[in-house]
């Protein structure tokens, strides 16, 4: 087990993730990831005002448990979508995206709904469950939920795989970085941009303007969202690439060249 996904909430609900659970998940060096749902199991739920709602209202607990901007909030769909409910759960997640305050808008749900907010850019995180899936998993899922209701050390739990990093955070990414940020961490995150992109940014420890536009260069550069804020993904990516090009490790550029010649395979194959 890496990756641990609860209910942000309030502490009244049953399934919401109190502030003690959360340390313990975070200091056990699990990933979590954010999941927010009331009441998704019919298209009479997903609306324009609904989705505006839940954004900030989702928001304020991520930030009330010390969830770093820039990770994911799942909101769920959560029953057998007919085709003609599409549009108005699109318009859900757009009100969504409208409304947050600095999270990335995850997606849980079935194949084809998934299918149709993905063609039209409606979330930056998809989770995919079996159920009312036909069979079928979507290429791009981040998560892909295989199993219900059964028990793990005693704990009754849903299995998933994680097929992509699914945006979740970490202890260690609580200083997310991002413009007013200040000290050794921006120095940090300086040297790695010079270095990366070929740049002089002055290395002062001030996340000041050029440097949010390093940033959002280099997650246009590698395929990232682009929104300047230096996350889980951002982070990992710039390790990576920073790694690679300094020379630190072979292993990372061969890693570098393997995943690029699996991503080739992968377009022939398509």
């Amino acid at each position: 087990m890496t990756h641990v996904g609860r209910y942000l909430g309030p502490a009244t609900n049953w399934k919401t993730m109190q502030q003690t659970e959360a340390q313990a998940i975070l200091a056990a060096s699990l990933n979590l990831w954010s999941i927010w749902e009331t009441n998704p199991t019919n298209a009479s739920y997903f609306s324009d005002a609904q989705g505006a709602s839940d954004g900030k209202t989702e928001a304020a607990y991520a930030q009330s448990f010390g969830q770093p901007k820039g990770t994911a909030i799942y909101h769920t769909i959560d029953y057998d979508v007919q085709p003609d409910a599409y549009s108005r759960i699109l318009e859900h997640f757009q009100a969504i995206k409208a409304a947050n305050t600095g999270y990335k808008v995850g997606v849980y749900g079935p194949y084809g709904v998934l299918q149709y907010l993905y063609q039209n850019g409606a979330a930056d995180y998809y989770w995919q469950t079996y159920a009312w899936s036909g069979g079928f998993l979507v290429s791009f899922a981040h998560l892909y939920q295989y199993q219900n209701s059964v028990t793990v050390a005693g704990i009754n739990v849903d299995r998933d795989r994680i097929l992509l990093d699914p945006g979740g955070w970490q202890q260690i990414m609580a200083s997310t970085l991002q413009r007013g940020s200040t000290g050794d961490a921006v120095k940090t995150l300086q040297q790695e941009l010079n270095t990366v992109l070929g740049i002089k940014l002055t290395v002062d420890g001030i996340f000041g303007p050029s440097t949010e536009a390093a940033v959002k260069s280099f997650q246009q550069q590698y395929h990232l969202s682009v929104d300047g804020i230096v996350g889980p993904q951002t982070e990992a990516a710039l390790k990576a690439a920073y790694a690679a090009k300094s020379g630190t490790t072979g292993k990372v550029q061969q890693a570098i060249s393997l995943i690029q010649q699996a991503q080739s395979l992968l377009k022939e194959v398509e």
